[in-house]
């Protein structure tokens, strides 16, 4: 009978899930901690194997003709073969495709956890590079650090384009225009609808950029002494200015460096009900040579558990609040629903998985969370407060403007890897951005955005994400009155969204979540009206 062939193709995929697949997720883990060459290796050939295993034609071949007649499948049946049919379609490609793609992305990995920057006669970290560019008044030095921040782009381009160019033909292979759309149909995301969404957004927040993006000119060009038509990328204080620079708001971090970022980040997970605890005893939160300088979640075992954070914390509001991100991917697998099947346990895709993490992030500018856990005086910390919430509409307004960037030129890049991608970058830039691109520069800038270097095509969650936590948030506030201090909001989170697991489409999860399908209209509202 078919669904007992399902159910014994289940059971392997699952015995397979708590083999090879939680032993590369181990290696992997273990690789972002230190970038052993030997390790690497060793991630390299898991990796391998695991694409082996998803690109075998006959299993594919069983679960289109399953996908293709599922009446009579129970619904948890029908979502399973669904969504490993999805992950059989991503590794459809020959054996030596898919061993240069693997050993392209593990080479890029490598890079982009043991590259430093060279500048003044030494290596500088990420992290030391922005505090430095957002802190100099020096038009001169901000151009140095600027162009340090970028010098990986140009070591990643070539390996970029090679991903790109190797996924592109896997993809076409299988009837797809290019590895973009292949992507977006992994995700069940439809490439008409996301990108309706994005231009509703660039409609909405073109007025209110102007205004802000103008202030901000002002602000900069004074600072640094220099004409407003002077402005150039460096100025903006990040390097690709996707936040707002520090000057340019409240300097919160001077209430969080003699804080304890996981002692804060706990506070807030506390008041909702949610323990992290034992999240942040299997992490790794502090930076050491070697390690991945940027931050994410990821966990161990085939049923989600064993999750654990890698931040490269210091003790500012900016690396407090990524910590509280990083725990709010955490806390969903560590809170979802075991009794569920292997495969549908955690979030559908990644724009789930990003509601859920910045649904979490938003207590960092809670007044209560800064009186109570950061310790400022109550009357200060609701003026910081509201300070600080004028600057996070600011942030979201360049967080769109930036992912309008990021989406168009993901799209762009893999319709023509081989394109005049630099030239491309910078025309997104000032066209959304409204930046002024560097004179005379062809450098691969695009390409020192690890995004776009390892891997490229997925960037859109972050803001259709931050779409979905202003309908999520407005409906706790409905239904329970809040987030931070609100104990009940741990029980909504977990009921609502958590359990929901991979049960349903992302469309579907958010209109069970919230009561209605996904708008761009709480997200303007929220933040731009």
């Amino acid at each position: 009978m078919v669904q007992d062939a399902i159910r014994r193709f289940i059971a392997a995929e699952e015995e397979f899930e708590r083999g090879t697949g939680t032993e590369a997720r181990a290696a992997d883990w273990q690789f972002s901690l230190t970038g052993d060459e030997a390790v690497q290796r060793r991630v390299q050939e898991l990796s391998r194997q695991t694409r082996e295993h998803f690109s075998d034609r006959d299993r594919f071949g069983a679960l289109s003709r399953w996908r293709a007649d599922g009446r009579n499948l129970s619904l948890d049946d029908r979502r399973q073969v669904e969504l490993y049919w999805r992950d059989y379609v991503g590794a459809q490609e020959d054996a030596a495709t898919r061993d240069e793609i693997v050993r392209v992305q593990t080479e890029q990995a490598g890079l982009f956890n043991r590259f430093r920057a060279e500048l003044d006669g030494r290596t500088w970290t990420e992290n030391e590079l922005n505090d430095e560019l957002a802190t100099t008044r020096d038009s001169g030095r901000a151009q140095q650090v600027w162009e340090a921040a970028k010098q990986i782009g140009g070591h990643a381009a070539d390996r970029a384009r090679q991903l790109v160019r190797l996924t592109n033909g896997a993809a076409r292979a299988l009837g797809f225009r290019d590895a973009y759309e292949r992507g977006l149909t992994l995700s069940e995301v439809g490439e008409e609808r996301l990108f309706a969404l994005l231009d509703q957004l660039e409609q909405a927040t073109d007025g209110p950029y102007r205004a802000a993006k103008g202030e901000l000119d002002a602000q900069l060009a004074e600072r640094f002494g220099i004409p407003i038509a002077s402005l150039r990328p460096w100025h903006y204080a990040d390097p690709f200015f996707q936040r707002p620079p520090r000057a340019s708001g409240p300097n919160l971090d001077r209430y969080f460096n003699d804080k304890d970022p996981i002692e804060l980040a706990l506070r807030a997970t506390d008041s909702l009900g949610l323990d992290a605890r034992k999240i942040l005893e299997r992490s790794d939160n502090w930076p050491k040579p070697g390690k991945n300088q940027h931050a994410f979640c990821t966990w161990i075992a085939a049923d989600g558990s064993d999750v654990r954070v890698l931040n490269n914390l210091d003790r500012s509001h900016h690396w407090t609040g990524v910590l509280l991100h990083e725990l709010g991917h955490a806390l969903a697998a560590e809170y979802a629903d075991r009794m569920l099947p292997l495969r549908l346990i955690l979030w559908p895709n990644g724009i789930i998985a990003e509601t859920e993490s910045q649904t979490i992030d938003r207590m960092a500018n809670d007044a209560r969370w800064l009186h109570e856990a950061v310790g400022i005086p109550a009357p200060e910390a609701e003026s910081v407060s509201r300070a600080a919430t004028e600057q996070a509409r600011l942030a979201q307004l360049l967080l769109a403007r930036w992912c309008l960037v990021q989406a168009h030129f993901e799209r762009a890049m893999h319709r023509d890897p081989d394109g005049d991608l630099n030239t491309l970058w910078w025309d997104l830039v000032e066209r959304y951005q409204f930046i002024t691109r560097p004179e005379g520069r062809n450098e691969s800038d695009w390409a020192a955005k690890i995004h776009n270097a390892q891997f490229p095509g997925h960037y859109y969650v972050y803001i259709v994400g931050e779409m979905a936590v202003s309908q999520f948030c407005a409906a706790l506030m409905r239904e329970v009155g809040g987030l931070y201090g609100h104990p009940a909001a741990g029980e909504y989170l977990t009921k609502r969204l958590y359990r929901l697991g991979a049960r349903w489409d992302w469309e579907e999860t958010v209109q069970r979540s919230t009561g209605a399908r996904l708008t761009v209209d709480s997200y303007v509202n929220e933040w731009f009206t």
